[in-house]
């Protein structure tokens, strides 16, 4: 498994990647493996899919497990004894116990599962894997803003444009899960197109249309790499303040 920070001036974020291989075939996993609820269970065998079968219980492991590490030691919380509940638009939140302004973010390609987790805000994560099979040019001009269109076809290779196609997506999708709305505002509302690139890294801007109610300022966005080949995008965002709910 792999773990690292991601530090802003409105909070931290931990970041945690793990295989679905190894959840299922490493020791060290028994204990979340067998902290399953009897109810993830039975979904688990409503899923006819085998490999999607066994994502589905690594993911639920994988979760309960780093829940635990992440807020030991102030809090002893054993994998079994986390409960989850849905938000209104079907986000996983932690219903018990209450450990302070806890908040989290699941998401998962065929092979690995990321788990964000932070007390400072609230969380979206998404990763995908660059061999992923989709229509790219059919993508970007039905979901994309006019500025990610431009420098998409700025690039001069296949591979580039598909390495930036990612990187815009991610952010999108964590945007919109850190929100908790799932897939419901337009997004080529959600515009990343005033992001800069260079060597250091990107400075990551995002800009809303007048139909989305919400502060872009109040966001903190990261990306990473860390397996060749996947694309990781992060949103970490502090509460809003005297704002209408999306």
């Amino acid at each position: 498994m792999n773990t690292w920070w991601v530090h802003s001036d409105v909070g931290h974020l931990q970041l945690n990647l793990v295989s679905v291989l190894e959840i299922h075939s490493d020791s060290r996993w028994a204990e979340a493996r067998q902290a399953i609820s009897a109810a993830e269970l039975r979904r688990a065998e409503g899923i006819r899919l085998e490999s999607a079968k066994k994502r589905y219980l690594a993911t639920r492991a994988f979760v309960r497990a780093t829940l635990s590490s992440f807020v030991h030691p102030e809090w002893v919380v054993s994998p079994r004894e986390w409960e989850f509940q849905t938000g209104p638009h079907g986000r996983p939140e932690v219903g018990f116990p209450v450990v302070g302004s806890l908040s989290f973010n699941i998401s998962h390609t065929e092979d690995h599962i990321l788990c964000g987790i932070s007390t400072d805000g609230t969380v979206g994560v998404d990763i995908e894997t660059w061999t992923a099979r989709i229509n790219i040019e059919h993508l970007v001009r039905k979901v994309f803003a006019s500025a990610e269109q431009t420098q998409l076809c700025a690039k001069d290779s296949p591979e580039q444009k598909k390495e930036l196609f990612f990187v815009f997506w991610t952010l999108k999708e964590a945007y919109l899960k850190g929100l908790g709305t799932g897939i419901l505002l337009p997004l080529q509302s959600i515009d990343f197109g005033d992001t800069e690139f260079s060597r250091r890294g990107a400075s990551i801007r995002l800009r809303l249309q007048p139909n989305i109610p919400d502060d872009p300022s109040r966001w903190r966005f990261s990306l990473h790499q860390p397996v060749p080949g996947y694309q990781i995008g992060t949103a970490l965002a502090v509460p809003k303040l005297n704002s209408t709910n999306l």
